[in-house]
């Protein structure tokens, strides 16, 4: 455009035709003036946007003609230039250039691309390296900043903005080639406008398309400034696609997301095509059409190993007595890295038909026990049901893990581990068994445990023997305040410590005294010894 107005102050900026001729003269007669000013520092910026291929940008010059400008002659022509040279290049196949522009020794030298060397630019209206890049530059004439939002907003579209300041063809290099930009401005400073932020989550439900679903929600949440927000947008890349890298892309599929319920979350339903995998990038326009950075993932089509679970039980498996709690629990399950949440159902059998009770417990992972828990405490009925299930992230769910749980009622001796009304020596083999993991004989009940911690172990093995110890005879034996059938010194023990600390270890049988008083005391002290004695 020959009466281009860059500066916008009123007037034309453009000084003569693009032709090879002319930039080859302009770039010579600045050579000559930077080297005879020995007391200013020269620095030459050239910016070139268009179409250009493997090495070359194509040059308008006129209204039907063109020239190819190729890296070698740019390079050609700026070999003598003292200052520093910071060349911008946003062209189909524009990363060529960074190989073939390699500085003579000594000389400064940045050249900013828009893509690889082997990609095609985008042009998708303000979707382009060229629009991030220069509308950075009016509010903020770092060139780092202004690079890296260009990159940022071309991250999404299978466009690599590379930049090379150390000459050495190898771009984007944390110091050699960031740092080397961090210190350079250009244009003139103005305020940075207060960018609009996506602070919170993003993605898409499902996260994985499985046939025969084609279409997904497409979904932003927690935006700053909501109150300002003019548009959210979408914009969707196929990444198995193979454009051609000397052709520009000029078009991007668009979709518009949209906060209906007012709750935060942005939301637009799209429909994506037959490839296998697309490139999502969200950002959100305000009212001042500032744009806030970018993000985006990735969304493919395959379908993912639906979960399945192999294990599940509740503890303990039966409620005793008055109690309404138990912990719901699922592990071993295939596929489990994907998985996004267990749920229960549970169903009351005190009624027909049965009835689901709510709300379902929510589960968490607990990982030193590898598996997904839930606590319960609603179980105040005598039968349940229970049905758990787990969804993965792609909306996927497993088969459901079937039990039932109920209540023990009647008479329940504790320590009649296998519930035949006595406790004896088949109570403690029954311990025996759980505690080696072997199954048991007998099935072991376990509203009969001892210690309230939902167990049958050690505690319950201790009191079985204890109680086996004890007198079997319903005959009382004067002086055996212990009740273990013998008059011993432990009876002796017993009234000993009954004498001096009102307490004992064994439990004293009151019948077991001599003198009819009701007490235990010296009396059977007295008589014991003199039994122990015969």
């Amino acid at each position: 455009n020959p009466n281009a107005d860059v500066t916008t102050d009123g007037k034309k900026d453009v000084d003569e035709d693009s032709t090879l001729a002319n930039l080859e003269k302009f770039i010579k007669e600045f050579i000559i003036e930077a080297k005879a000013d020995i007391n200013n520092d020269y620095e030459l910026l050239i910016y070139m946007v268009g179409p250009g291929g493997d090495g070359f940008f194509k040059m308008k010059a006129g209204k039907e003609k063109t020239e190819q400008l190729f890296a070698e002659t740019l390079n050609g022509y700026l070999k003598d230039f003292p200052g520093r040279v910071i060349l911008i290049y946003d062209a189909c196949m524009s990363g060529s250039f960074i190989s073939k522009m390699t500085p003579p020794a000594g000389q400064k030298r940045i050249v900013i691309t828009g893509t690889a060397e082997n990609e095609p630019a985008h042009f998708a209206g303000d979707i382009s390296f060229s629009h991030w890049f220069w509308d950075k530059v009016k509010t903020n004439n770092n060139l780092k900043n202004c690079f890296d939002r260009a990159k940022n907003m071309m991250s999404g579209y299978k466009q690599t903005v590379s930049v090379n300041a150390d000459g050495d063809t190898t771009p984007n290099e944390d110091i050699d080639d960031m740092d080397a930009i961090n210190d350079i401005t250009i244009g003139y400073r103005k305020a940075d406008p207060v960018y609009p932020k996506i602070q919170g989550e993003y993605g898409a439900d499902p996260e994985m398309l499985c046939d025969p679903t084609t279409s997904a929600t497409l979904w932003v949440k927690d935006i700053s400034s909501k109150e300002n927000v003019a548009k959210v947008e979408a914009r969707i890349v196929p990444l198995d696609s193979s454009p051609s890298s000397a052709v520009p892309i000029m078009t991007i599929p668009l979709s518009f997301l949209e906060d209906t319920d007012a709750d935060g979350r942005y939301e637009a339903t799209y429909e994506f095509g037959s490839g296998s995998s697309y490139n999502v990038s969200f950002f959100v326009r305000d009212k001042q059409n500032v744009v806030s950075d970018s993000v985006s993932f990735e969304i493919k089509k395959e379908c993912p190993e639906v979960p399945v679970i192999t294990n599940c039980g509740v503890e303990p498996q039966t409620l005793c007595a008055d109690k309404t709690s138990a912990t719901l629990w699922v592990s071993e399950i295939m596929a489990k890295e994907t998985i996004k949440n267990v749920k229960a159902e549970i169903q009351s059998l005190d009624s027909s038909p049965a009835v689901t009770v709510s709300p379902p417990p929510e589960f968490e992972y607990v990982g030193e026990k590898k598996r997904y828990e839930a606590t319960y405490d609603g179980f105040t009925g005598n039968a349940y049901n229970v049905s758990l299930s787990a969804t993965d992230v792609y909306g996927n769910e497993s088969e459901a893990c079937f039990f039932e749980i109920k209540r023990q009622t009647g008479n329940i001796t504790v320590g009649d581990i296998n519930n035949d009304s006595q406790i004896d020596l088949r109570d403690a083999v029954t311990v025996l068994q759980i505690l080696t993991g072997v199954k048991p004989k007998d099935t072991p009940n376990i509203c009969a445990e001892v210690d309230n911690d939902g167990q049958i172990g050690l505690a319950e093995l201790a009191f079985i023997l204890r109680e086996i110890g004890k007198c079997q005879t319903d005959h009382i034996i004067k002086g055996d305040v212990n009740n273990d059938c013998t008059v011993d010194l432990k009876d002796v023990i017993t009234v000993l410590q009954i004498l001096t600390t009102g307490t004992s270890n064994e439990k004293p049988v009151i019948h077991a005294e001599v003198d009819n008083d009701g007490k235990i005391g010296l009396a059977e002290a007295v008589f014991i010894l003199r039994e122990i004695a015969k």
